[in-house]
């Protein structure tokens, strides 16, 4: 464990790194769950993440077993808390069946929703024939919580091919963003004669907004013919104040197309609720 902690400025800084975790699941046994925006960023760790693993070896009995995979469905709630507890379900289903079992899936999602303490539920896709489910908790019912979410699987049983396999435990270190500390929302008014243009610059905008430090994901929503509203979230509030130089430059490049100058507001994210279903394409 004292390895794990002196990992953290290093793990802190990878850049994609959405959340990194240390769960006892046994008296000498952890599994380690880390998260990335994409493949590519989660590549790009493996070197950092193996260095640590490499570090490890004097106390490992057996060499550490390393799984990745794509998630293919995730829901989350107030994200600005840590979980107490980790649970790991593997789920075996038939071979190309993995679309049935995210449909059994999303059409309970507001039963899972409704688990006290769950706040963060992801599927990640290991191979055509295997899921792994990880679910973050809060909370002091472990056992409870264990056999609740096996039941819930207890109730599809016409996708699997065998019993999940269900191990869990207490996290013992985490390293990650804490969820949207932050929001801000800019009000656009522009000619709708040229809406395609101002589209055209929005979408543009991406690789100019993507590399913005604490940026965790913005939207631009037309909400009526000439007025959009962009909404985006920031780590903290530091993050959205330095992102405001960067907004404005873009917005600047559409001035041309509008009727008014923007309106831009931000301040602190004092709930949180996020749910990112995702069906496998």
């Amino acid at each position: 464990h004292a390895r794990v902690k002196q990992a953290a400025p290093r793990l802190a800084g990878l850049p994609g790194l959405v959340s990194w975790r240390c769960v006892q699941t046994g008296p000498a046994t952890v599994a380690i769950s880390s998260w990335y925006e994409d493949n590519t960023t989660a590549q790009a760790a493996w070197p950092t993440v193996e260095r640590l693993y490499q570090d490890m070896l004097p106390f490992l009995t057996e060499p550490a077993q390393h799984i990745s995979g794509q998630t293919v469905w995730a829901w989350q709630s107030d994200t600005t808390v840590q979980p107490s507890h980790v649970f790991l379900l593997r789920v075996t289903h038939a071979p190309g069946d993995g679309k049935s079992m995210l449909q059994a899936i999303e059409a309970k999602w507001r039963w899972l929703a409704a688990i006290p303490g769950l706040i963060q539920f992801r599927v990640l896709k290991l191979s055509d024939d295997c899921m792994e489910v990880v679910v973050a908790y809060l909370g002091d019912d472990e056992a409870g919580t264990a056999d609740t979410l096996q039941g819930f699987f207890d109730e599809i049983p016409y996708v699997l091919l065998k019993p999940v396999v269900n191990v869990h435990g207490r996290v013992s270190f985490s390293v990650g963003t804490a969820g949207p500390g932050c929001g801000s929302l800019l009000r656009i008014q522009f000619d709708p004669a040229k809406t395609e243009d101002f589209l055209a610059v929005v979408k543009a905008a991406g690789p100019q907004l993507a590399p913005i430090p604490g940026l965790l994901g913005w939207r631009c929503v037309e909400v009526s013919p000439g007025v959009a509203v962009v909404v985006a979230w920031y780590t903290d509030e530091s993050a959205a104040s330095f992102a405001a130089i960067t907004l404005k430059a873009v917005w600047s490049a559409m001035r041309s197309a509008l009727t008014q100058d923007p309106v831009y507001i931000h301040g602190q994210t004092v709930w949180a609720y996020h749910s990112d279903r995702t069906l496998e394409p």
